[in-house]
C-alpha cells in the first residue's frame, strides 16, 4: 500500500473511532451540543472582521486585569458555550465516577459545582444584579441537590446535573440581555482574565511541544553508527546555521529577538552561568547513553515550569478574584496592586519547587529528573537575578547580569558538538548520537516560538481552528467496548474543543505582545526541552541496569 493509501485508511479509521450511534442518547445530546456550538464558534473566529468588536482596556497594575467589552452576539455566544462547557464538565466527571468507582471523583465533583456553578453565582453579586444573583443561587442549590441524590450516577441523574449546571450560566446569560451593567462587568473582567492567562500558559507550553515535534523529526539522525563523515557535515551544517543567525538573519525576526541572537553584548560572567548548564547537561546525557533513563512525568514537569513561568498571570486571576469577592461585598471596583517582588518571589519559588520535588526518591532515575535538575540549574540563577532586580538589590559590577541566556547555552553545546566532532576520543566517549543531538537539538529548541504560528495571525487563526476541528479525531482514543466509555471519550474530546475556541475567542484582545510571549517562553523552556531531546531514554518503563545497545538506544532517544 502506498503512503497515501495508509494515510487515508487511517484517517479513515480515526473517523469510525467517532461513532455517535454508539453513544447513549442522554449523553448524546450534550456531544451534538458541544459540536454545534464548536461549528458556531469557529465560524465567527473565522470571518473577517466578526471578532473586530472584542477589545479590552487594560486597568490597575496586573497585565491580566481589564475591561472587557463585545458586541451583544459574541457575547450570549461565549456564555452559552460556557453553560454548555460546564454542563459538560460536571456529566463527564460523574459519568467517570461511575465507570471507574472512584471515591476521590466525589471531592472533584464538589470543586466542578464550587468553580463552574458559583461563577455565574459571584459574577451577578460584584455586579450587584441580586435579582439575578439570587436566582442563579437558587439553581445552584437545586443543582447540589441533584448531585447528591442516591441515582446520581444513572444516566438519568447525571444529566440532570449537568442541565442544571448549564441553567446557572442561563441565568447570566438572560441578564447579559436584559441588564445595561452586563456588557463591561465582572463576568467579563474574569472570564477575559481567565482566558488571558491559560492562553499565556498555553502558548508557554505550546513553545516546548513546537520543539519536541520537530526534535521527533531528527531522530533517524540520532543513530550511534553514523559515519565519522556524516558527523562532521552535520555539525558543519549546524555552525554555518548559527553563524547566519547571528550575522545576517539576527535582523529577520522580530523584536526583542534581535538582542537575544547578541550574546556578545552579554556580560562576561553570564558565560559561566552558560557554561555551568551546558557541562551538567553533557555529563547527563552522558550518563543516560549508558543507562537510559525512565520515561516519565516529563510533560507534568515542563507544564509545572510553564505555571512558574506565568505567576505573574497566576497572581492577576487571584486579584480578580478577590475584587469580584469585594465588589459583591462592598460594592465599587477593586483591583489591588501587586508589588513586583511579590511576582519574582512567585517565579523563583516555584522553579526551586520543581527542581527539590524532582530530587525526590520517585523520580529517581526518570527523565524528568534530569529535565528538571538542568532546567533548575539555568532558571534558578535567572529567576534570583529577577528576584534581587525587584527587592532593589543591585549587585557587584563583575555579576550584574550573570543570568546566560538560552542561546548563549546553545552557543556552549554546539561548542562541544564541534570539538567531539573532530576529536574521535571524545567523539567516541559520547557516541555519535549524542553529539548530533548536542548540535541539532539547541539550535530547533531556541527557534521553537517561531515554528509554533501565532493563532492571532490572519494564517494563524486557521490553522488553529483546523486543528481544533480535527482533534476530535486524532486524541480519541481506540473505540471502547462498553458504550459509556466510548461516551466518556468523545465527551472530552468535544468538551476540548469548545474550550479551546471560547479562551482563544476571549484572548484575541490580550494584552501581551505575541513576539514578546515567545521570547519569554523561550527564556523558560528553551533548556527544559534541550534536557529531555537530548538525554536517552529506554524503550521500556523501566531503564536497564546495564548499558543499552546502540540501535534501541538511539530509536528511543
Amino acid at each position: 500500500m502506498s503512503r497515501a493509501g495508509a494515510t487515508l485508511v487511517s484517517l479513515g479509521e480515526r473517523i469510525g473511532r467517532v461513532r455517535p450511534d454508539r453513544i447513549p442518547a442522554p449523553y448524546l445530546c450534550w456531544v451534538v451540543a458541544c459540536w454545534l456550538v464548536t461549528v458556531v464558534l469557529a465560524a465567527i473566529i473565522l470571518l473577517p472582521g466578526a471578532t473586530d468588536g472584542i477589545v479590552a482596556e487594560p486597568t490597575g497594575s496586573s497585565g491580566v486585569v481589564g475591561i472587557f467589552t463585545a458586541p451583544l452576539g459574541i457575547r450570549v455566544l461565549v456564555v452559552a458555550a460556557a453553560g454548555i462547557l460546564a454542563g459538560t464538565l460536571l456529566v463527564a466527571l460523574l459519568l467517570r465516577e461511575r465507570l471507574d468507582g472512584a471515591r476521590p471523583g466525589r471531592v472533584a465533583r464538589e470543586f466542578a459545582l464550587a468553580a463552574a456553578g458559583g461563577f455565574p453565582v459571584l459574577a451577578l453579586a460584584a455586579d450587584r444584579e441580586w435579582v439575578f444573583a439570587a436566582a442563579a443561587f437558587v439553581v445552584l442549590g437545586l443543582t447540589e441537590l441533584a448531585a447528591h441524590r442516591p441515582g446520581v450516577l444513572t444516566a438519568g441523574g447525571t444529566v440532570l446535573v449537568g442541565l442544571l449546571t448549564a441553567a446557572i450560566w442561563g441565568v447570566l446569560l438572560v441578564a447579559q440581555l436584559t441588564t445595561p451593567s452586563a456588557a463591561g462587568g465582572w463576568a467579563w473582567i474574569a472570564l477575559f482574565g481567565f482566558a488571558a492567562a491559560f492562553a499565556a500558559f498555553g502558548s508557554y507550553y505550546g513553545v516546548a511541544r513546537a520543539a519536541e515535534s520537530r526534535v521527533g523529526w531528527l531522530r533517524p539522525l540520532f543513530r550511534d553508527d553514523l559515519p565519522t563523515l556524516a558527523v562532521v557535515g552535520i555539525v558543519a551544517a549546524v555552525v554555518v546555521l548559527v553563524a547566519l543567525r547571528l550575522t545576517v538573519a539576527r535582523d529577520l525576526f522580530p523584536p526583542p529577538d534581535p538582542e537575544l541572537w547578541s550574546p556578545l553584548a552579554k556580560a562576561p560572567v553570564s558565560w559561566v552561568h552558560a557554561a555551568a548548564v551546558a557541562a551538567l547537561l553533557v555529563v547527563v546525557a552522558a550518563r543516560s547513553v549508558r543507562v537510559p533513563l525512565r520515561r516519565a512525568r516529563e510533560r507534568r514537569v515542563t507544564a509545572a515550569l510553564a505555571v512558574a513561568g506565568n505567576a505573574d498571570l497566576a497572581v492577576g486571576v487571584a486579584v480578580i478574584l478577590v475584587g469580584m469577592v469585594l465588589a459583591a461585598a462592598i460594592g465599587g471596583f477593586f483591583s489591588p496592586d501587586v508589588p513586583p517582588v511579590v511576582v519574582a518571589a512567585l517565579k523563583f519559588l516555584g522553579v526551586v519547587a520543581v527542581t527539590v520535588v524532582a530530587l525526590l526518591p520517585p523520580f529517581r532515575g526518570t527523565a524528568a529528573r534530569a529535565l528538571a535538575v538542568v532546567s533548575g540549574a539555568y532558571l534558578i540563577p535567572l529567576t534570583l537575578n529577577g528576584l534581587l532586580g525587584a527587592a532593589g538589590v543591585t549587585l557587584p559590577p563583575g555579576l550584574a547580569g550573570y543570568p546566560a541566556s538560552p542561546v548563549q547555552v546553545m552557543l556552549a553545546l554546539v561548542a562541544v558538538a564541534v570539538v567531539a566532532g573532530v576529536v574521535p576520543a571524545l567523539r567516541a566517549a559520547l557516541g555519535t548520537g549524542l553529539v548530533v543531538r548536542l548540535a541539532l537539538v539547541p539550535l530547533v529548541a531556541v527557534h521553537a516560538g517561531w515554528l509554533l504560528p501565532a493563532a492571532w495571525t490572519e494564517q494563524g487563526r486557521v490553522v488553529f481552528v483546523v486543528g481544533v476541528l480535527l482533534a476530535v479525531l486524532f486524541f480519541l482514543p481506540r473505540l471502547a467496548d462498553d458504550r459509556d466509555r466510548h461516551a466518556l471519550d468523545v465527551f472530552v474530546a468535544s468538551g476540548g474543543q469548545v474550550l479551546a475556541l471560547v479562551v482563544f475567542a476571549l484572548a484575541i484582545p490580550s494584552f501581551l505582545d505575541d513576539p514578546q510571549l515567545v521570547v519569554l517562553g523561550l527564556f523558560w523552556l528553551a533548556v527544559a526541552v534541550i534536557a529531555a531531546s537530548t538525554v536517552r531514554v529506554a524503550d521500556g518503563d523501566e531503564a536497564p541496569d546495564h548499558p543499552a545497545g546502540s540501535s534501541s538506544a538511539s530509536s528511543s532517544a
